[in-house]
C-alpha cells in the first residue's frame, strides 16, 4: 500500500522538478502551463505503478487495484490542494504582488511606489481591466449592452452562487460597493 504512495510522491517530485527546469512560469499563460505539466508527468506515476507491478512477480491481488487509485489520488490531490493554489497565489496575488514590490525597494516602499509598480508597472487600473476582458471574453460571464456590463447566463449563475457560499460563511466580499453604485463599461482602457 505504501508502495504507491511513494511512487506518487517520487512521481510528484519529478513533475516539480520538471516544472523548475522548463521554467514553466515564464509562459505566456503559467498557470495552464502549469496544470499541463502536472498532466503530462502523471505519465511518470504510471510508468513507475507498471514497473513496481512487474518487479513485484506476485500473484494480482483486488488491493494493487486500489492502492493504484490511492496513489494516483494523492498525486492529483497534493497538486491541487497544496501546491496549485500556492503557484497561483504566488504569481496572481495582490497581496504577494504588494509584499515583492516592498521587499524590492529595500523592505520599504511609499504608498506611490506600490501603487504604480504594481502590474508590471501598469498600476491597479490595468490590473482591473484585464479582470474585466478575462471575465468578458473569455469566461463569457458577462457582455456590454449600452455601455453597461450585463451578465449572462453563466456569469449569473456564478454570482449566485458566490453569493449562496459568501452568505453560508458570513463573509463580505472584498472591494464590494454600495448597491446605489452601478458599474458602467467603456470599450477603451483607462490610462493611469
Amino acid at each position: 500500500m505504501f508502495a504507491c504512495f511513494w511512487l506518487a510522491l517520487g512521481a510528484y517530485a519529478a513533475f516539480f522538478l520538471l516544472a523548475i527546469i522548463s521554467r514553466v512560469g515564464a509562459s505566456p499563460s503559467p498557470q495552464a502551463s502549469f496544470h499541463r505539466l502536472h498532466l503530462r508527468a502523471s505519465i511518470l506515476y504510471l510508468i513507475g505503478y507498471a514497473g513496481w507491478l512487474l518487479r513485484r512477480a506476485g500473484p494480482f491481488d483486488i488491493l494493487l487495484v486500489s492502492d493504484f487509485f490511492i496513489g494516483l489520488f494523492f498525486y492529483f490531490a497534493f497538486h491541487y490542494a497544496v501546491v496549485g493554489p500556492f503557484f497561483v497565489i504566488a504569481q496572481a496575488s495582490v497581496s504577494t504582488s504588494l509584499l515583492s514590490i516592498i521587499h524590492e525597494n529595500g523592505g520599504k516602499a511609499i504608498r506611490d511606489q506600490c501603487l504604480a509598480a504594481y502590474g508590471g508597472g501598469r498600476g491597479f487600473a490595468f490590473i482591473k481591466e484585464q479582470r474585466m476582458a478575462r471575465v468578458q471574453r473569455m469566461l463569457g460571464w458577462i457582455i456590454i449592452h449600452d455601455g453597461k456590463y450585463v451578465l449572462t447566463r453563466k456569469g449569473a449563475a456564478v454570482a449566485k452562487l458566490t453569493l449562496f457560499f459568501l452568505n453560508l460563511w458570513g463573509l463580505r466580499q472584498l472591494g464590494s460597493a454600495p448597491k446605489e453604485r452601478m458599474c458602467v463599461a467603456t470599450d477603451k482602457p483607462r490610462a493611469d
